[in-house]
């Protein structure tokens, strides 16, 4: 009768650890699930955030390239005024004062209006600078009639009214 006790409980025992067993390999094969979707997730993350960078750097080009132009054309056009006579001195001096006037509107499509389609919580957090860059590529007016730069209410209220 002991003796059958005894192999009872090494049976139970043996039972149990082999439980322990399975259940120890089920968890760890879940953590490793787990690690592998962690890791899934932060390489899409990466990828992502290059992809921005890359698009920002583009824009800041092209932000560049057509800076680039105006001021081209902007010095150009005081080299040829150096060579005119002196009775047109006095014209170029009254052009001294005249306020760069913004190129015409592009037209613009959906797809390259995507500000406009922004959540107004993300759309606020966009810098001033970028709101002005974002709407002077696309021909907009970010100045008012005394030639200061808009509030970011107002150039706010531009992305979103395009």
């Amino acid at each position: 009768l002991a003796e059958s006790k005894r192999k009872k409980e090494e049976e139970r025992a043996k039972a149990e650890a082999e439980l322990a067993k399975k259940v120890a390999e089920k968890e760890e094969a879940a953590r490793k699930t787990l690690e592998a979707k962690k890791k899934a997730e932060k390489e899409e993350s990466e990828r992502m955030a290059k992809e921005v960078e890359a698009a920002q750097a583009e824009a800041e080009v092209a932000a560049k390239k057509s800076k680039g132009t105006e001021s081209k054309k902007a010095s150009t056009t005081k080299k040829s005024t150096k060579t005119k006579k002196s009775s047109l001195k006095k014209k170029k001096k009254s052009t001294k004062n005249v306020v760069d006037v913004p190129a015409p509107p592009v037209a613009t499509t959906a797809s390259e209006n995507e500000w406009a389609s922004l959540a107004d919580s993300t759309l606020k957090r966009k810098t001033i600078a970028q709101l002005i860059e974002y709407l002077t590529e696309r021909g907009v007016p970010v100045t008012d009639d005394s030639g200061q730069s808009l509030k970011k209410a107002d150039l706010l209220e531009a992305v979103k009214s395009m």
